[in-house]
């Protein structure tokens, strides 16, 4: 009973590592049983009288013992070996699988084909892939939010308008832009220097790895922008953001559902 209970706790209750060291500890526990009885005999402890046919049941016993012990730390050693590769095959999928984020913004001043004046901006975030493999049905959504007073952190923006995400690809190591830009006016981009409005921009990414059996993703971000710069030499004008809400997050980690689906994954 002592033995068959280490056995239960070797196969369903260590790791595959613990398991492996293990297995030599059992085998040798075995062999000094047989030698503990090899000695009785030379010492005298057991009569020399005893049959050959009990000896024979003794070392058959023995014998059957240490059989199911080497069977249950085979079982071991093979349930060791099958965790080891499924450990390893999700370490391989977590270093080489597609990560998209948003690595940053850039705003475009737009000029009066007439006056060549500024009339406005256009700002467009840059989704990068930082992983090692492309991904596969991607789509992206961005939106831009100009609000009289500050939002809670823990706003929940909607999507705006007709609803349908921009479906792209990005190539392991790369980057797109969002596109088209989204606009905004001289009238809210001076208000938003003077602190009386606030622009936010936010949005989400969905995609598939090139992984089997793996689930879709999704990435989240929210950015509060913040400008300072005269209109008369747009050159001069500088834009910065910084995270805003809990709406940055990966996977698990996003509060808002997938809003696409896959073919891959259906």
């Amino acid at each position: 009973m002592q033995v068959s209970g280490r056995v239960e706790c070797f196969v369903s209750g260590r790791t595959p590592e613990s398991t492996i060291f293990r297995v030599p500890t059992l085998i040798a526990a075995v062999i000094f049983f047989l030698l503990l009885e090899v000695d009785a005999y030379a010492n005298g402890a057991l009569s020399p009288m005893r049959g050959a046919e009990e000896r024979i049941a003794d070392y058959t016993l023995a014998l059957t013992f240490f059989t199911a012990v080497l069977a249950a730390a085979t079982v071991g050693l093979l349930w060791a070996t099958y965790q080891l590769g499924v450990r390893a095959d999700r370490n391989v999928q977590a270093l080489e699988r597609a990560f998209i984020y948003v690595s940053g913004g850039t705003w475009t001043g737009e000029l009066d084909a007439k006056t060549n004046q500024l009339k406005g901006w256009g700002v467009s975030v840059s989704w990068m892939n930082s992983g090692k493999t492309p991904t596969r049905n991607l789509h992206t959504w961005v939106q831009l939010e100009v609000v009289d007073q500050p939002l809670d952190t823990d706003h929940l923006f909607v999507e705006r308008g007709d609803f349908a995400a921009l479906r792209s690809f990005i190539a392991p190591g790369s980057s797109i832009s969002s596109d088209p830009p989204l606009k905004l006016s001289l009238e809210d981009w001076d208000a938003m220097k003077e602190g009386k409005k606030h622009v936010y921009v936010w949005g989400w990414a969905e995609y598939d790895d090139v992984f089997d059996g793996t689930r879709r993703h999704r990435t989240e971000f929210c950015h509060k922008w913040r400008s300072s710069g005269p209109v008369e030499d747009f050159s001069k004008v500088t834009f910065w953001y910084g995270l805003f809400s809990r709406l940055n997050g990966a996977d698990a980690e996003c509060l808002g559902p997938l809003k696409t689906s896959s073919p891959l994954r259906t």
